[in-house]
Parts: structure tokens; C-alpha cells; sequence
């Protein structure tokens, strides 16, 4: 079974997975690659991970993907990159729950709602962080419009999903589990008068043992983001040498 830590520039590339054994090539503090986790997570999937530095990245990788972008699966002989089309994958080839409606309005929902995610949210989010960015007012005022969208989309029951997390629940986690560090790093936070529905909304999810399996304490998530703002991101940040 291959080390949690990252394989680097130079590095050899680890065996092949065993006939049958599913693999997932990510990094431990990328947000992509934790969307994937939570599905795997979700639907009990059993798989080997291999993380990779995605900064330095092996040369192996971009033999895998040309992109050499995590998340990437590796299945029985098969590639599987970018994040929403792994999980999309992982829902249609893989027993248990689904976590896509195949309801076309609803479907339509979930992929508009994952554009104003993309457009507004996810692309912005580190750069709040950087209390000296350029712009970062105007930058925080178009994060918080998106967010003021999410938070009228959010269901009665809960989740986007209905009942349970869906896709658009383990798509959006990430990013909210990281938010306490913009607080400690730069001092903005979203304030829970505005945003009710979302914060009772995240309430729920870091109750789901599927998110708590997966998680990682503010601090360490604060560690990685600083060596990221250093320059030389590190991603085995809180593992032991």
C-alpha cells in the first residue's frame, strides 16, 4: 500500500494497483480531490490512494494523466480525471446509493447551480485568503453574491441533495470545511445572520461520518495554506517525518 506521502519530481512511480483494486492519485489538502474522497466515502467504496505533489509533480503522472491534475482514478485499466466527472463516474459504474437525481430538471438544477459555484466561489477562495490581493474587496463581494445564491437553493430537507448529501453536497464540502482558515488567515468569515440555511446546512454535513472520516482540523489545514502563500506548498503538511 503506498505512503500517504506525496510522490515528487523525481520520484520512482509506485507498483501497480493489484487486478481489480480501484486507485485514487490525489493530494491530501486539494479541494478537488477531496470531492472525490466524500463520494468514495458515501457510496463505500473500497479503493488505494497515491498522493502526489501538485506543485513538483512526477513525471510518472503525466503518463497517467496529461494533465497530471488530481483527482485521477485508475480502474481496472481504465482513466478517469477531473474532479465532477470522477464523481459522476463513481455514481453510475459503482453500487449503493446514487447521488445524482436522474430527474431532468432537477439534473439541470444541480449543473446550475455548479456553474455559479465555479464561476463565483471555488475561483476566489484562496485569493481572499491573501489579505493583500489586488482587489480583494471586489473579489470578496462577488464570493458572497454566489454565496447568497446558495443560500436560497438550499432545500427544506436539509441538503441539496434532498434528504442526504448529493452530488452537489460533496461537490460544495470542501471548500466550506476550509473556510475557517480565511477567518484566521485574513479575518473574513460569513456571518451566520446572513447565511442561516447554509449554516445549519454545515452543521449537518460535519455530522455525516462520511465528511468526518475525511476531515481535517483547522490547524493543519492553516499549515498547508501557508506554506502555499510561501511559495512551496507543502503536501505532507502534519504528517510525521
Amino acid at each position: 500500500m503506498p505512503t500517504q506521502k506525496a510522490y515528487k519530481t523525481g520520484s520512482t512511480a509506485p507498483e501497480p494497483s493489484a487486478p481489480g483494486v480501484l486507485r485514487l492519485i490525489s493530494m491530501r489538502f486539494c479541494p478537488f480531490a477531496h470531492r472525490t474522497r466524500l463520494v468514495l466515502a458515501a457510496k463505500g467504496i473500497d479503493y488505494e490512494t497515491v498522493n502526489v505533489c501538485t506543485k513538483n509533480k512526477p513525471e510518472w503522472f503525466f503518463a497517467i494523466n496529461p494533465l497530471a491534475k488530481v483527482p485521477t482514478l485508475q480502474h481496472d485499466g481504465k482513466v478517469v480525471y477531473e474532479s465532477l466527472v470522477c464523481n459522476e463516474y463513481l455514481d453510475r459504474v459503482f453500487p449503493g446509493r446514487k447521488l445524482s437525481p436522474e430527474e431532468p430538471l432537477e439534473k439541470a438544477r444541480i449543473g446550475m447551480l455548479q456553474a455559479i459555484w465555479d464561476a463565483k466561489i471555488s475561483p476566489n477562495f484562496y485569493k481572499i485568503a491573501n489579505k493583500d490581493q489586488e482587489g480583494r474587496e471586489d473579489i470578496i463581494k462577488v464570493f458572497k453574491e454566489g454565496m447568497s445564491f446558495l443560500e436560497k437553493e438550499v432545500t427544506s430537507k436539509s441538503f441539496f441533495g434532498g434528504d442526504e448529501p448529493g452530488f452537489l453536497d460533496y461537490s460544495f464540502w470542501p471548500w466550506f470545511e476550509r473556510m475557517p482558515v480565511l477567518e484566521v488567515a485574513s479575518g473574513f468569515k460569513l456571518e451566520e445572520a446572513e447565511f442561516p440555511k447554509l449554516f445549519a446546512w454545515q452543521a449537518a454535513m460535519r455530522d455525516r461520518p462520511e465528511v468526518k472520516e475525511h476531515a481535517k482540523d483547522t490547524p493543519i489545514h492553516l499549515q498547508y495554506l501557508m506554506s502555499r502563500k510561501q511559495g512551496n506548498p507543502d503536501p505532507d503538511a502534519g504528517l510525521q517525518a
